[in-house]
Order: structure tokens, then sequence, then C-alpha cells
């Protein structure tokens, strides 16, 4: 069998078809591993943009909500006072009366309800009780169930969703009997949503109802 020389030419094109070398393999992994860090930071900083959006969303519906529906019972409700809550209240004497300073204060009112339904002969209050320590605030409702019920302590329940928390408010009542026949409520809520730093959405929000009953 005849041999031939090997020439430069195939000597180049030997070469030529050679593997990657480690170098070469390293600086590729190099590459890929940057490219993979910066999507996955990228990720994540949607997910937290999606969490973070879903907290505002989700504490925007519960608040607007619990507002909505409290200004809406104040507004067709009758004779509001304000007082601090002592563990009982007895609603049958309720007197339109101004908020005092301080914290765990009860917000009641005679709704628009009668007791019977068929032939009422009196209206059923309602009552909120804003309560908790400073940074940590509740809103709790209770309804009375007839016209000679006393509220307790276990009849309030929740209104607020519990990825809401309130670490502030401001509860109000103007009235000036003879000059304003109407009162005014207004409650200011403050807090925030959401359990991480990142994740949390702060927020203040506030409504004013007057009374359509004088």
């Amino acid at each position: 069998m005849a041999r031939y020389p090997c020439s430069l030419n195939d000597m180049k094109d030997f070469h030529q078809q050679r593997g990657f070398t480690l170098i070469e393999i390293i600086v590729a992994l190099m590459i890929f591993s940057i490219v993979v860090v910066v999507a996955l930071a990228a990720l994540i900083k949607i997910i937290d943009a999606n969490k973070k959006a879903q907290n505002t969303q989700d504490a925007v519906i519960g608040l607007s909500f619990a507002l909505e529906s409290m200004s809406r019972e104040i507004r067709t409700g009758s004779s509001v006072e304000c007082i601090p809550w002592t563990g009982t209240f007895d609603p049958s004497h309720i007197a339109t009366t101004a908020c005092t300073t301080g914290h765990n204060q009860l917000l009641a009112f005679l709704s628009t309800q009668g007791y019977p339904p068929a032939s009422p002969t009196c209206h059923l209050a309602y009552a909120y009780l804003f309560s908790g320590s400073a940074g940590s605030y509740v809103i709790q409702k209770a309804q009375q169930p007839n016209c000679s019920y006393v509220f307790s302590a276990s009849d309030f329940y929740p209104i607020l969703p519990t990825a809401v928390n309130m670490t502030d408010y401001k509860l109000g009542v103007s009235y000036t009997a003879g000059s304003q026949p109407y009162p005014l409520v207004f409650v200011q809520l403050s807090g925030y949503a959401g359990s991480t730093e990142k994740s949390k959405t702060y927020f203040t929000v506030q409504t004013a109802s007057s009374l359509r009953t004088p």
C-alpha cells in the first residue's frame, strides 16, 4: 500500500478540527453562570414586585370594603356615641357624644334595622371597637340580636383582612348640640400590608360620614 507524506495543509486541517480546550470550556461556563445569575436576579425582583402588588390589592379591597360598609351604616344611622371601651356596653341609652382622646374606643349608633322585623318597635345598635396596642390595632364589629342585648367582648369580630396590619388610627365625632344637628364621624387608618420588609405596602386612608338623621 502506498503511503503519502502529510502535507502542511493536512496538518492545518487536523488542528482546525480539534475540540474545545479546557480554558475555552471554563470561560464558556463562567459566561453562562453570569447570564444565569442575572436572569435569576431579575426573576426574583419580578416575583417580589408581584407579591407586593398582590398585597396592595388585598389591602385596598379589604380597607375599601370595611370603610365603605362603616360609612354607609353610619350615614343611615342615628344617635352615634363614641366612648372608651370598658368591657361591656349597654346601647339602650345611646346619646350622641364626641370622642374622647385615647385608644380602645367604641363607636356605637342606632342602625336602620328594626326589631322585630315585621313590626319594629326599636332600632338595633351597631358597634365598632377600635382596640389593641400601639403598632398593632384592630377594628371589630358587633350587632345587636335584639333591643335589650348588652355588648360584651365576645360579640365582636374583626372586619379587616389578616394581611392588613393597622399601626395607628384616629377616630372622631364632631357634634355641637343646637348648632350642629347632624353629627360628623371621622375615621383615619394607617398601617401596612405584607409580611416581609420587601413586600410591605404602607397606607393611610380616611373617611368622613355625616348622619342623615338628626
